[in-house]
């Protein structure tokens, strides 16, 4: 389902100059100020999570999602995992699912919350709740959700409403509006179209 890879990365604590800093969206529609070194990391670490969605969709013959998770202290990654929905038979094994999963039997709560998980599609509600309640301390995506929506409809011509449905209810609403006592940040979109790419590719 999955493998651990450790990837580490520099970080230093100087002050960026104004002039090098990238703004990226977050949860609550503000703007989050990211330095070059900041964006440079969330961009390795997506790529990482595309690549996981490609294997996937080529390798196992699942749905084209994949996650990680790093350890905020020290840019490592820590867990993997990939869509199994139809390797398990089991159409609940989103890849942020069974990466929750995977932390949960692992970390205690207290250290998860100073991790994220990059996904390489924004998740689900199913998979929001699964990252609450583990306590998942921050979550950044590739593509919308909405941007899914939109490319899988237009492939299958509107037979998937017919065939599984669509949920329409944002994962910012649940970190967001729908949760008490855990602040989850969401950034995000990050490397947009290169996640839309493989969407695209499989549906």
């Amino acid at each position: 389902m999955s493998t651990t890879q450790t990837i580490t990365t520099s970080t230093t604590t100087e002050t960026t100059p104004q002039e090098l800093v990238t703004t990226i969206r977050c949860c609550s529609g503000c703007s989050s100020q990211q330095s070059d070194e900041q964006k440079h990391l969330h961009e390795k670490l997506m790529k990482r999570a595309i690549d996981l969605s490609k294997e996937s969709c080529n390798d196992h013959g699942n749905h084209p999602f994949g996650a990680l998770l790093i350890d905020n202290d020290t840019n490592e990654i820590i867990l993997e995992a990939h869509n199994t929905v139809h390797t398990e038979n089991d159409r609940t094994r989103h890849a942020e699912l069974n990466l929750s999963s995977m932390a949960s039997k692992k970390y205690p709560r207290d250290y998860l919350t100073n991790c994220t998980m990059y996904t390489s599609t924004e998740p689900c509600i199913m998979c929001a709740g699964a990252i609450f309640w583990v306590g998942i301390g921050k979550v950044v995506y590739a593509c919308p959700a909405s941007r899914l929506r939109e490319i899988v409809r237009r492939k299958q011509d509107g037979n998937n409403l017919k065939n599984s449905g669509s949920l329409t209810i944002a994962c910012r609403e649940i970190f967001e509006e729908r949760s008490e006592g855990l602040n989850i940040p969401l950034i995000g979109p990050i490397m947009e179209e290169e996640a839309a790419a493989v969407h695209e590719s499989y549906w």
